[in-house]
């Protein structure tokens, strides 16, 4: 595994949250992370051994408190990521032993934004975290939660409204019985009755395929020459011209391009 950084501010009693640990967020040690492939300076701390970006982790800190009132314990598993630690990651996906990994540079747990943390609090969270910002934006990993820089308060009118799920590929709230095709992994899911998705299609009073959905910002695919089709993001191709290995990746916001890499070639 790649090195931890060293001499990061931790919070070491979370008992009353964030008054305890008000001083590790005060200092917080600046870092190189990144976002959509762009180098950035974020500040982070320790939080449960993990290192967050600090501004998400007041955030994560007031959830946790949250939760503790009602006897939930909200585990954290991952948060800020070196570059090495999610080429680690990365490679270890792409050699087919690891879980799904974004393209270093692209992760948002680089951005600080991400943070995996236990499902054994999922119900809770499902139907408190929205409250202090936090969103499932992938669908197929029940751990992988999202600051979205916003604490949403009871009784504004901001607060998610009841019987609807948040969708990441819309980038908004639907209504029950609505089902999107993921951005994340292309599979259907519907939003059931309790503000959860369920994969498949099901009960679809409206439906949402990528095709229509924005395409233009959604990049999925690279035209690959060699076989003369298009690919999806993450397809590996010998190029005809040089017999290097590419890798179809996303290069922006709306961009994908072939970045060479070393990969198992499909053709």
């Amino acid at each position: 595994m790649a090195p931890e950084i060293e001499d990061v501010p931790a919070c070491v009693n979370l008992t009353a949250g964030v008054a305890q640990c008000a001083q590790a967020l005060e200092n917080c040690r600046t870092v190189q992370g990144y976002s959509r492939g762009v180098p950035r300076t974020i500040c982070v701390v320790t939080v449960q051994g993990k290192l967050i970006e600090v501004n998400t982790a007041r955030a994560f800190l007031r959830m946790q408190n949250a939760a503790r009132t009602v006897g939930v314990t909200l585990t954290l598993n991952s948060g800020f990521r070196t570059m090495d630690q999610q080429r680690y990651l990365y490679d270890l996906y792409r050699r087919g032993v690891g879980n799904l990994a974004a393209y270093p540079g692209f992760s948002n747990h680089q951005s600080g934004i991400a943070l995996d943390l236990g499902t054994a609090a999922n119900t809770w969270l499902l139907n408190n975290a929205a409250f202090f910002g936090f969103r499932r934006t992938v669908p197929s990993e029940d751990w992988h939660w999202e600051w979205n820089g916003t604490v949403y308060f009871v009784g504004s009118s901001s607060f998610p409204p009841a019987q609807q799920c948040h969708s990441a590929t819309l980038d908004r709230f639907v209504p029950t019985d609505t089902c999107v095709q993921a951005r994340s992994d292309r599979q259907w899911y519907t939003c059931a009755n309790d503000g959860v998705w369920e994969r498949g299609m099901l009960r679809c009073a409206m439906s949402y395929p990528l095709t229509v959905i924005n395409p233009e910002r959604i990049p999925t695919t690279c035209y690959s020459t060699t076989l003369a089709r298009d690919v999806n993001v993450g397809s590996c191709v010998r190029s005809r011209s040089d017999q290097q290995t590419y890798t179809c990746l996303p290069t922006g916001e709306f961009t994908t391009g072939w970045v060479r890499t070393s990969c198992r070639a499909i053709n």
